[in-house]
């Protein structure tokens, strides 16, 4: 479970992010000048309840859209802004081939289960 006194203040392109880790992945959400959000830690609980499944559709997903083969790591899950009224979250991965690249899988909380709807590659 995440508590919320053990995120730390980051730099994100949202503003006010916190930092923690969760299931050996680094959770970044929004906050405020004091505290994480409470609703972006109750979206990283709830797709932690079925991180499994999100895992397998991520991978799913980026087989049949992105042509590189499966040495994939898990890297981070982050929640911006608009994921607090959208109940997204973002699953993010990277490949082994891909040295300046962030894949990110956006999956809709809404229906309990998370479900893919987006996914984009990000420069780093």
């Amino acid at each position: 479970m995440l508590n919320p006194k053990n995120f730390i203040r980051c730099e994100a392109t949202f503003g006010n992010a916190w930092k923690s880790t969760f299931n050996e992945l680094e959770v970044c959400v929004i906050g405020d000048e004091i505290s994480p959000s409470q609703t972006a830690i109750a979206l990283v609980q709830q797709l932690g309840l079925h991180m499994e499944a999100a895992r397998t559709k991520a991978l799913q997903l980026l087989k049949l859209l992105v042509r590189l083969d499966d040495q994939w790591s898990f890297d981070g899950i982050e929640i911006g802004p608009e994921s607090l009224t959208d109940k997204t979250v973002d699953l993010q991965l990277s490949h082994v081939d891909d040295l300046y690249g962030l894949w990110v899988v956006t999956f809709s909380l809404n229906s309990g289960s998370p479900e893919p709807v987006a996914f984009r590659r990000e420069q780093i």
